[in-house]
């Protein structure tokens, strides 16, 4: 990613005055990280979803894209860092650290973005033994050893991988909808979607103590809503919450309802 001019001068800055040089590269630093956290970057062959916010400030998700010819089914890699990271205490492994090293780009492989991100992760493991050592070495330096056994111990199983049908997959230009009806609002995702009544005062009844929702019946179901959706986002501006079902049924889009009561 190109750098900004502020960027640049910054650097520039911080290559003339010794002085300034760790105040401007941490503040460089801060700015490339919110930079990167909680970054989707997709192409034609993969999706690199960098986690941001409690969890997943720990998580990276790749996955493999449907392409031509058609692959009945997609790989799909998760790395999960929270154990080592947040329980161990080792920030170097947050996710937009490991992104930052990694340097995802948009026209990876699944492959390419899964070496990739191994590569991040691995440089992340040894500046984290390394503070480990440090940080303890002249307290306790069988501290810095557990340190370093358990991040090795717990390295390996910061990746799991697993495969999914490919149309259970969003496509690379893939974006939750949040339609408005007359009177109601569906939560319109790719495998699922959820309708409810929507009071503009008090927002959606389901913040009530009970409450009635259609929902999909498939992941079928709702990716047919959803591409009608797409193409036509506006289609249920005058349909009312009564007449919903009805249009449901006309669409021969499958769907449930779910109630809740409070007890």
């Amino acid at each position: 990613m190109p750098l900004s001019s502020l960027h640049r001068a910054a650097i520039q800055l911080a290559s003339e005055d010794e002085a300034l040089r760790p105040d401007l590269l941490g503040l460089l630093r801060t700015a490339r990280m919110r930079e990167v956290s909680g970054k989707v970057i997709a192409g034609d062959k993969v999706r690199i979803t960098i986690g941001e916010g409690g969890r997943d400030n720990y998580v990276i998700l790749i996955e493999e894209l449907p392409t031509k010819p058609v692959k009945r089914k997609l790989q799909r890699l998760t790395y999960n860092a929270h154990y080592v990271g947040k329980v161990l205490g080792m920030w170097e492994f947050l996710a937009v650290n490991v992104a930052m090293h990694a340097k995802f780009n948009k026209s990876m492989s699944f492959e390419q973005a899964k070496s990739a991100v191994t590569d991040g992760m691995f440089t992340m493991s040894i500046a984290a033994t390394k503070r480990a050592h440090k940080m303890w070495e002249d307290k306790d330096p069988a501290k810095g050893d557990q340190l370093d056994d358990a991040i090795s111990k717990n390295i390996r199983g910061l990746f799991s991988t697993d495969e999914v049908y490919f149309l259970e997959v969003e496509p690379a230009d893939y974006t939750a909808m949040d339609i408005k009806g007359k009177g109601f609002t569906v939560d319109t995702q790719w495998n699922s979607f959820s309708a409810v009544v929507y009071d503009k005062n008090n927002g959606p009844q389901s913040h009530e103590p009970s409450y009635t929702k259609m929902v999909s019946k498939s992941p079928a179901a709702a990716r047919k809503f959803f591409k009608m959706m797409k193409a036509a986002p506006d289609v249920l501006n005058n349909v009312t919450w009564s007449d919903f079902d009805d249009w449901l049924n006309r669409a021969k889009i499958p769907f449930s309802y779910q109630f809740s009561q409070w007890r």
